[in-house]
């Protein structure tokens, strides 16, 4: 008789919607991993439309073992259907798959609570349903990474790019493709794009620290959780490539207009720096970012409180002046440069020359 582990090594997150047609590679990845230790898989469908739930109940019933009493489970509330099973051929694999009976998406609703009982895992690994994995080894290399580092909060490895227009994959490696590991730190992070959630695995107490934190921000995005953990420790990053990252169309980044990913990334950057002390680290990010606001025609942000907010947030001579030229030109060449306009952007920037040159004669 089979039982259940009383530990999972890794717990892979999987979140899903309308992935039908690529959902069965993912599954298949996940389930040809060759581990020492037992995995768990939670696949969360949020009420897809496209027949995904039949695709997932059907995949369950070719490749797991529904009909073992002692450890198959089948429950169902007014929120979901909860299917769990062992893998009928790799016993290291579980598989918990949820199948949401609304779109929590459209209404804002969290779903961390539906794979909090498998988060007594030691690490976390994810892969959203229209990726997958190539490498049967890459959930116990990593694990074997993180136990050699207990410096490290996360692991990252290389993978490949595809796009679903038929252009040519690119490998996205920092260092070749060999599998000799580096450590990286938090401000070599983005610079480098060491990190994708396709080949993130991090230590579960980390990932719960971040998710504590979730309640306080507006947007919530992968940027976020990879600068939590990189505040709780290094990376070490694996080159070889273990998995590849589809992108379509049908995400919601790819969908978006040149602009509205400027605004986006504004939006979230400025909110991390904002919100988190205004840190170093996000600046970096955030400051390049707003220079590039300033063009974006559909933006929110009226010209004068752009303006503020630039004097005000600049870090150093050098960006405030950067800020001012790219913020003069926009307004000259959208023909808003009249007498009062400028008047209020003088008598601004003046304000703002005079307190810094106060502090500094302070000093």
């Amino acid at each position: 008789m089979n039982k259940a582990p009383k530990e999972y090594m890794v717990c892979v997150q999987c979140l899903t919607y309308n992935q039908s047609v690529s959902i069965e590679k993912a599954m298949d990845s996940f389930c040809m991993q060759k581990t020492d230790f037992p995995f768990v898989c939670v696949i969360i469908d949020d009420a897809s439309t496209d027949g995904e739930p039949a695709v997932l109940q059907a995949y369950l019933k070719k490749n797991f073992d529904l009909d073992d009493r002692a450890l198959a489970r089948h429950e169902e509330t007014q929120d979901y259907i909860l299917l769990f099973a062992q893998h009928k051929t790799n016993t290291n694999c579980f598989f918990g798959v949820l199948l949401l009976k609304y779109n929590h998406f459209k209404i804002r609703k969290d779903k961390v609570a539906y794979y909090s009982p498998w988060t007594t895992s030691r690490y976390m690994a994810f892969c959203e349903g229209d990726d997958y994995w190539t490498d049967t080894t890459k959930l116990q290399i990593q694990a074997d990474a993180l136990n050699s580092h207990p410096e490290c909060s996360l692991c990252g490895t290389g993978f490949v790019k595809r796009f679903s227009d038929g252009s040519p994959d690119e490998d996205k490696t920092i260092y070749g493709n060999d599998s000799n590991v580096r450590i990286y730190d938090i401000y070599q992070w983005d610079r480098l794009n060491i990190v994708h959630t396709l080949t993130l695995m991090c230590r579960t107490e980390g990932f719960l620290n971040y998710v504590g934190k979730i309640s306080k921000y507006k947007y919530s995005k992968d940027t976020y959780l990879f600068y939590h953990l990189f505040k709780n420790g290094k990376c070490v990053y694996i080159p070889q490539p273990t998995g590849v990252y589809n992108v379509n169309n049908l995400g919601i980044w790819s969908s978006m207009t040149h602009e509205q990913q400027i605004e986006s990334a504004f939006y979230s950057y400025r909110e991390l720096y904002l919100m988190n002390g205004r840190d170093s680290v996000i600046y970096m990010h955030y400051f390049p970012y707003l220079l590039k606001y300033v063009g974006c025609k559909t933006r929110h942000f009226s010209d004068f409180k752009l303006l503020k907010e630039g004097l005000r947030e600049t870090r150093d001579s050098r960006d405030r002046k950067s800020f001012i030229k790219t913020y003069i030109a926009y307004r000259r060449e959208n023909g808003a440069w009249g007498v009062i306009n400028r008047l209020r952007v003088r008598l601004a920037i003046g304000s703002r020359l005079k307190r810094i040159v106060g502090r500094g004669n302070n000093r």
